[in-house]
């Protein structure tokens, strides 16, 4: 027989909200079906992967773990959606306007380039925690730098981006993700005008 013991715990969360009022030129923004470093321009990619531990004789400040992957900015089916195949244009326009990059313990930074030019669109790096504190716990990754785009980048659904994660490797780490939480805003809709 079971026996259950009804122990109540009690938690208390404390939230602060900012808000803008919505202006007429205020456009909706979605994620775009892009980018995790085990994703390539065809699947999905596993999410999760494993760092190996570095090897013996290695000086520690040389132990990095790095993984980079190439894909579209928004063109793959099934990323955020339940269908087959997008039925998009390649060619139509998105403009990113937000990434923030997600790494576990051990992540050093994650960088998102345009994989044609090279150029370097974000830099996300891990802050770590320093003390006993909630929200400052020692040795875990408590938050994320970011990227806002004012203007926004403009680039074609068919953008290749590249996705390059970097992990300290001293010791091994197991189920750790490196991908990009990012937001675009579609075109906005060109008014028409009517002949009178």
């Amino acid at each position: 027989p079971r026996v259950w013991i009804e122990e109540t715990t009690e938690f208390f969360f404390k939230f602060d909200f900012e808000f803008l009022e919505l202006e007429p030129e205020t456009r909706q923004v979605r994620p775009p079906a892009c980018c995790d470093v085990t994703s390539n321009r065809t699947v999905g990619g596993n999410i999760e992967f494993d760092v190996p531990a570095c090897s013996e004789g290695v000086d520690p400040e040389d132990c990095v773990y790095e993984m980079s992957s190439s894909q579209t900015i928004d063109m793959m089916p099934n990323y955020h959606h339940k269908t087959e195949h997008l039925d998009v244009d390649p060619k139509e326009v998105v403009e990113l306007v937000y990434a923030v990059g997600h790494l576990h313990v051990g992540g050093l930074s994650l960088d998102l380039y345009d994989d044609d030019s090279g150029e370097l669109l974000c830099h996300s790096v891990p802050k770590y925690g320093a003390t006993e504190a909630a929200g400052d716990e020692e040795g875990y990754v408590v938050g994320m730098s970011s990227c806002t785009f004012d203007p926004p980048i403009k680039m074609t659904r068919d953008t290749v981006v590249r996705t390059v994660s970097r992990y300290n490797n001293t010791v091994g780490h197991h189920g750790v993700m490196a991908l990009w939480l990012m937001q675009v805003s579609d075109p906005a809709p060109t008014p028409s005008i009517q002949a009178s």
